[in-house]
């Protein structure tokens, strides 16, 4: 980013923490500057989940959890990915259970 924003004419300090903070800057002599112009794109971010289950009769609360649908693929925004899915549980049924 500084390579890039110094060329345009940014001043290294608070033109560079304003683009970074995702807000667009104006120069002195009127060119508006976005980050966009300056930045590479934002990497994935991962997520992790920890899922305590002890048994088959709290399975329909997690998948009906309307908390978990922004972690269902379906729903996942493309800039963002689960790493790790973390299942505790007490009995292994819970895990074969094919509703879960």
């Amino acid at each position: 980013m500084p390579k890039k924003a110094i060329e345009l004419g940014c001043k290294p300090g608070v033109h560079f923490w304003t683009l970074t903070e995702g807000v667009e800057v104006k120069l002195d002599n009127g060119t508006i500057v976005k980050p966009s112009d300056v930045m590479e794109s934002t990497p994935p971010s991962e997520s992790f989940i920890v899922n305590f289950i002890p048994d088959e009769s709290f399975i329909e609360s997690v998948i009906n959890n309307k908390d978990y649908e922004q972690y269902f693929e379906e729903n996942m925004p493309e800039n963002n990915r689960i790493a790790i899915v973390y299942h505790s549980v007490e009995e292994l049924n819970v895990i074969w259970n094919p509703h879960y």
